[in-house]
Parts: C-alpha cells; sequence; structure tokens
C-alpha cells in the first residue's frame, strides 16, 4: 500500500503505511523500497542505501530495489 501511495505521490500516506508495515516487520521489503524513495525524495541518501541494502541483501529477488539501487547511484553521481 505504501508504494502505491507513492505512486500517487501522497507522501504523508506513504510515510505512515511504512511506519505501520516495519514495526510490524522490519525488513519488509516494500515498506523498505517505499521509505527509501521517501528517502531519496528529502535528499537522505545515506538512509535510502540503508533501506535498499536491506531489500536486496534479504529479498534479492526484488527487481524494483535493485533499480532503485542503481538509479540511486547515478543520482549521488
Amino acid at each position: 500500500a505504501s508504494l502505491i501511495a507513492l505512486d500517487f505521490d501522497r507522501m504523508e500516506a506513504a510515510a505512515r503505511l511504512v511506519a505501520h508495515a516495519l514495526a510490524v516487520s522490519p525488513s519488509h521489503p516494500e515498506a523498505c523500497m517505499a521509505a527509501a524513495s521517501i528517502a531519496m525524495s528529502t535528499q537522505d541518501h545515506a538512509g535510502a542505501r540503508t533501506l535498499l541494502g536491506r531489500v536486496t541483501a534479504e529479498h534479492p529477488h526484488q527487481a524494483r530495489g535493485w533499480s532503485m539501487l542503481g538509479f540511486l547511484g547515478i543520482v549521488e553521481g
């Protein structure tokens, strides 16, 4: 649900959904990716990298996590 909120540019709703999901399951891949998107939107690249590192390490089949990590590398230059 947090990724859907992001897709509709509803950052506050996404942040609330992320907080709830991560409280229940700290390595939930979709919630971590949504949290990383929120972190990138506030220029918190280190936080985003930590979250995406968790996704790619624990859920390597999640292609969106890998693509976000690649995009972050481009953004960081």
